[in-house]
């Protein structure tokens, strides 16, 4: 078996080539001639690699492979530009690749490539670029699954079970215990989650044990949430740990938040530090704002740090970075004062429903000095506010109300 074969073959069941080995094979068919050696690569990396980090190591072979006319690559390259997965979101971009390989990618299937017939499927079954049909998903994951492809029998075995019109549980609980006896890691994971919100724990922490001895970081971060539910706190770190050496950035996040605590392991506020901030500079949402609000307590404050790590948080629609980026703006807090910049992240906070954003962005339009004055939406964003009990919102709604209740008794 050529090393091509073997990376490729890790997708199928029944041929037990570890991970590890079929990845090292991937690698150095990098240098030969198939058209799908870089999708193979890629996808192989994907399983055990965090998604929402900005510098995912299996973007570069999806690149790589579109450029060098892989319709599979160029294919996936638009799914992840479309849903803005490890790489900035793109949607006319992401209609581009889409366009230009669509066609390849269906003569694919049509010729019988698994890997194609189960891209089409996920295609039909998310309604990504075409109308979602989950009767078209379903037949071509069932052409992928006549193969052998574990992926299809995953999803065939999911949607089997789902309420609607092509439900039978029987069946697809056939088809996901063929995948389970196969201990294909995402089918293993899949089911664990499953059990844990059916209250079922011990078949679920055996189902996620067995993706975690396959090194899926995935299921570490569930055992070690898990466990922290359970107050183990110790036993939750060292899975978190684990986790986070193989690139799970919420882990990592976890870990920092458990040496800032001293829960499960020794307070240390430098290791802390050090993983907050190793996780924020690989994109992690929480993590980069917990950096800012670290830095913001400095004195003096490192303001330029503050506002790249706020900006990370924001662009993943984190409510409080956004607000605290408009309060930088509206004070001139380390940046040129801005109001009419400052209500553009208020209001972006408002429509995520944060009480003190909605707050601000009223003033801001009550007060309609850099911005034009707008007493109606002003007090549509008070109205908001109130209803979630924010104080200083009620209060100023109130006097809202009486001054116009005293103009009205003056007028009549």
């Amino acid at each position: 078996m050529n090393e091509f074969n073997k990376a490729y073959q890790y997708f199928f069941i029944n041929q037990h080539i570890p991970y590890q080995e079929a990845l090292e094979a991937g690698k150095d068919a990098l240098n030969g001639n198939e058209s799908k050696r870089f999708y193979v690569y890629a996808i192989l990396l994907q399983y055990f690699h965090d998604d929402d980090s900005k510098d995912a190591p299996y973007l570069k072979p999806i690149v790589d492979g579109e450029a060098n006319g892989c319709p599979l690559s160029g294919v996936l390259l638009s799914i992840l530009l479309q849903q803005g997965r490890a790489i900035e979101k793109h949607p006319a971009k992401a209609f581009s690749y889409f366009d230009k390989h669509k066609k390849a990618l269906e003569e694919l299937a049509y010729h019988g490539e698994p890997m194609a017939q189960s891209m089409l499927g996920f295609l039909y079954q998310s309604g990504l670029f075409v109308k979602k049909d989950i009767e078209s998903a379903m037949r071509y994951y069932h052409q992928a699954q006549k193969q052998g492809l574990r992926i299809a029998y995953h999803q065939l075995g999911l949607l089997y079970q789902q309420k609607g019109p092509y439900q039978n549980e029987q069946k697809g609980h056939q088809l996901f215990d063929v995948v389970l006896k196969d201990k294909f890691v995402s089918s293993l994971f899949i089911k664990g989650l499953q059990n844990l919100k059916e209250k079922q724990e011990d078949e679920a922490i055996h189902y996620l044990n067995q993706a975690a001895e396959l090194n899926y970081h995935h299921a570490m971060f569930s055992l070690g949430s898990y466990y922290m539910t359970k107050k183990q706190p110790e036993k939750a770190f060292e899975l978190f740990m684990k986790a986070s050496e193989l690139g799970h950035l919420k882990a990592t996040y976890m870990v920092a938040l458990a040496y800032a605590s001293g829960r499960g392991v020794a307070k240390d506020d430098k290791l802390s530090e050090m993983y907050l901030k190793h996780a924020a500079d690989k994109g992690d949402m929480l993590s980069a704002y917990q950096m800012a609000a670290t830095y913001m307590k400095k004195n003096p404050r490192p303001y330029v740090e503050i506002y790249e790590y706020l900006m990370v948080a924001a662009k993943k629609k984190h409510p409080l970075a956004i607000h605290n980026l408009g309060a930088m703006f509206l004070q001139g807090d380390g940046v040129m004062q801005d109001v009419k910049t400052a209500l553009s992240f208020f209001e972006q906070g408002a429509h995520l429903g944060l009480p003190i954003s909605l707050f601000q962005a009223a003033k801001i339009y009550l007060e309609g000095v850099h911005v034009p004055k707008n007493e109606e939406k002003a007090k549509n964003y008070l109205e908001a506010a109130a209803k979630k009990k924010y104080k200083p919102a009620m209060l100023l709604l109130e006097t809202l109300h009486r001054k116009t209740s005293s103009n009205s008794s003056y007028v009549a």
